[in-house]
């Protein structure tokens, strides 16, 4: 049972992962509950735990719901674990949730040079983001050392100029972009760019945005995972002058959607377009191909929105 007001459940995932998620969940047979929790309490003579839930505003004539349960394991946010490390001792100040205060270069306000990366500094709070934040500590510390002052620029020059060489993001691993959303949920969920909603928000009502669905069971592979239900959903926004459809979003439930969706932040944050990927062979019994069943589909969508 997992019990989650509505408006709190993976609020900041696109509508129809979240819709495909649950109804996954409920096909699991998992009961949601979109209620709050009036009290909890431990029977003593059956050691069960009751949990009693506020009146439903839509049914008030009902009841309030009591579940019995062997155990209840409440999530109410993490707070960074740098308690009792001794961090007054040696100048370094913390924040709100215990997050330790860094500047742009992960260095703490100690006096000596002491540096923290990972979700003791707070957001992004992804090992992905943490990993690329200690290589770049890595670096800083460990490099290639220098005695003179013309050598060390020599080398802050070759640094800045070999960490252009990205694909995506920051090579200092600092923003939330930098990493695509992979939730390890059953299915896998992943995300990357923006959803409709959030396209048309930034970019007006004005200009086109395009939807583009694949489904898994569209592809033999797909059908061989037997993740059926699954799907990839593409978001382009219509540029007028090169009269092509930009990627912006890409949306996955499914099996490997965690590994799908690193094509899909290379598309997104290089600028490629639904008809480059709608005119790229894909190899046939792969999962990947959903790009460009996905792409063919948004741009026939996009027929109906280009004038007469």
């Amino acid at each position: 049972t997992l019990i989650c007001p509505e408006s709190s459940f993976l609020p900041f995932l696109e509508k129809d992962l979240m819709r495909s998620l649950k109804r996954t969940m409920k096909k699991n047979r998992i009961l949601i509950v979109h209620l709050d929790i009036k009290d909890i309490t431990v029977d003593e003579n059956t050691e069960k735990v009751k949990v009693k839930m506020d009146t439903d505003p839509l049914r008030p004539e009902k009841l309030n719901r009591i579940f019995t349960v062997d155990t209840v394991i409440y999530s109410g946010g993490r707070d960074s674990n740098s308690e009792n490390l001794g961090l007054e001792n040696v100048g370094i100040l913390t924040k709100k949730y215990g997050r330790i205060e860094i500047d742009e270069n992960y260095r703490t306000t100690a006096e000596t040079s002491i540096y923290a990366i990972g979700d003791v500094i707070g957001p992004p709070g992804l090992a992905s983001a943490a990993v690329q934040q200690g290589r770049y500590v890595a670096d800083k510390l460990f490099g290639p050392q220098s005695t003179s002052y013309e050598e060390e620029s020599k080398r802050e020059r070759r640094i800045v100029k070999t960490k252009d060489q990205i694909l995506f993001g920051s090579a200092k691993g600092s923003g939330s972009t930098d990493t695509p959303l992979t939730l390890w949920t059953i299915p896998e969920l992943s995300s990357v760019g923006k959803s409709k909603v959030q396209a048309l928000e930034v970019y007006g009502e004005d200009v086109n945005i395009v939807e583009g669905l694949a489904y898994f069971k569209n592809c033999a592979r797909g059908r061989l995972s037997g993740s059926e239900d699954g799907f990839l959903k593409l978001v382009a926004k219509y540029d007028g002058e090169t009269q092509v459809h930009s990627i912006i979003g890409v949306h996955i439930i499914g099996e490997g959607a965690n590994e799908l969706i690193q094509l899909g932040s290379c598309l997104v944050h290089s600028g490629a377009t639904l008809e480059a990927i709608s005119n790229t062979p894909f190899s046939a019994v792969t999962l990947s191909i959903l790009y460009q069943v996905a792409a063919d589909d948004a741009l026939v969508n996009a027929l109906a929105l280009l004038p007469q």
